[in-house]
């Protein structure tokens, strides 16, 4: 038995094509996180919450960076959510730390 019904060699070509798979993907669920993550900070920066660099460095980050959807599964099945790790990998691919320190900033 198959977790998704789009993972199902039988019921998958209910859910429509390849195409409208990759949309309801792991990589596409990570970068959906990631693009809010990216709005929320653009947000900040232009309401003057974080420095406004940082916000242009997150938002930029948030469009350029990718995440291994499989460095969650660990933490999610610990948690049930992904943010938690999903802040912390983001953070860590940045590889600027004066600006990825705000990250979600005061989101939770």
């Amino acid at each position: 038995m198959t977790a998704s019904p789009a993972d199902s060699a039988i019921y998958r070509n209910l859910f429509g094509d390849a195409d409208i798979a990759r949309l309801f993907s792991d990589t596409a669920e990570v970068r959906a996180m990631m693009l809010a993550l990216g709005a929320l900070a653009k947000a900040q920066g232009a309401h003057g919450l974080i420095p406004e660099t940082a916000a242009t460095a997150i938002h930029r980050a948030s469009m350029e960076l990718q995440l291994d959807p499989g460095g969650l599964a660990d933490s999610v099945a610990r948690n049930a959510v992904p943010v938690p790790k999903l802040v912390e990998m983001f953070r860590d691919a940045m590889q600027a730390p004066d600006h990825a320190q705000f990250l979600h900033w005061g989101a939770t």
